[in-house]
């Protein structure tokens, strides 16, 4: 996906992904590739390189930050989550199966894939489903104030917080303030959505994956 856009400002590209020897792919991913020098895609691409075990509230916390950020920035008409479950914990390919690798791409990109093992992220179904909320609700038109405190109770049953600090999880994750129903009214601007899946070697785990980040792009963009 990065190639196919590299050189046009049509289509902004983001990837958060692990990039380090044994990741897929080997020759792009770098933080210094921001599209084709000299051509309008120039500022149009962005990669995110993450750390190996990074978990869901820390994740969760990076991405609402940058796809808020981008969406106020290049305001699209659209937005297309391509998602992998072969980045979660527990997958097969984290603990070093090596069956191969997939190449995810789109607006928004997750690819964690390796043949390191534990060299992969500590993410949950539920974390990936929280970020298909956030996103969906951004889309739907909702405010920024109103997604971040109406996670939904998957996300507050089930995420790691292992790897957050007190104050960000309160922040992020399990703010008890109660929205009313106007306040979650979409009034702001609304946008496409597309989500892609790919990836994800433990089939149990990939179909829950999916199905929950389904009922998640349900709840973020309800009325």
């Amino acid at each position: 996906v990065q190639s196919a856009y590299y050189s046009t400002d049509r289509v902004f590209t983001a990837s958060f992904h692990r990039f380090a020897p044994g990741f897929f792919p080997a020759l792009s991913g770098s933080i210094r590739e921001k599209g084709g020098s000299g051509t309008t895609g120039l500022g149009y691409n962005l990669n995110v390189p993450l750390p190996a075990g990074i978990g869901d509230v820390a994740f969760i916390r990076m991405f609402r930050r940058l796809l808020f950020g981008l969406v106020k920035s290049y305001d699209p008409h659209a937005v297309v989550l391509c998602l992998g479950a072969d980045g979660l914990k527990g997958d097969e390919l984290i603990f070093g199966s090596g069956r191969g690798c997939d190449n995810l791409g789109g607006f928004v990109d997750f690819e964690c894939t390796s043949t390191l093992s534990g060299e992969g992220w500590n993410l949950s179904p539920e974390g990936l489903a929280e970020c298909v909320r956030i996103a969906a609700a951004l889309c739907a038109g909702v405010n920024d104030v109103a997604i971040l405190s109406a996670p939904s109770k998957e996300v507050i049953d089930k995420v790691s917080f292992q790897d957050a600090e007190p104050d960000v999880m309160v922040d992020q994750l399990t703010s008890e303030k109660k929205q009313s129903s106007s306040a979650y009214k979409a009034n702001g601007k609304k946008r496409k959505l597309l989500i892609l899946g790919g990836g994800g070697y433990t089939p149990a785990q990939t179909a829950r994956t999916y199905l929950l980040c389904t009922a998640a792009a349900f709840e973020g963009a309800r009325p």
